[in-house]
């Protein structure tokens, strides 16, 4: 589950589910609010792009999406591989 604001990378990942709870299927970031829910609980979750669309562009800048980022997504362009790509570069 996403508390909103939230990073970039907590928001695509935002509805997952995991086999485990160990290590709750990523590893979390310095001051990451976001958690795990047990799988016996019925939640529905927001999905990613939900959460992106409920984010003003301040949030959004600081989730770590770029103007050109939140353009592309805005204009049609896939959430999880503008995302993504920027991550690619620093790997």
């Amino acid at each position: 589950m996403v508390n909103l604001p939230s990073c970039s990378r907590c928001v695509i990942l935002a509805g997952l589910w995991y086999p485990s709870k160990k290590g709750a299927g990523f590893d979390r970031h310095p001051q990451c609010d976001c958690y795990a829910v047990p799988a016996a609980e019925v939640v529905e979750p927001p999905s990613p792009k939900a959460l992106f669309d409920a984010m003003d562009d301040v949030e959004l800048r600081e989730a770590g999406w770029s103007d050109a980022d939140v353009k592309a997504i805005r204009d049609g362009a896939d959430l999880y591989q503008v995302t993504n790509a920027r991550r690619a570069m620093y790997s």
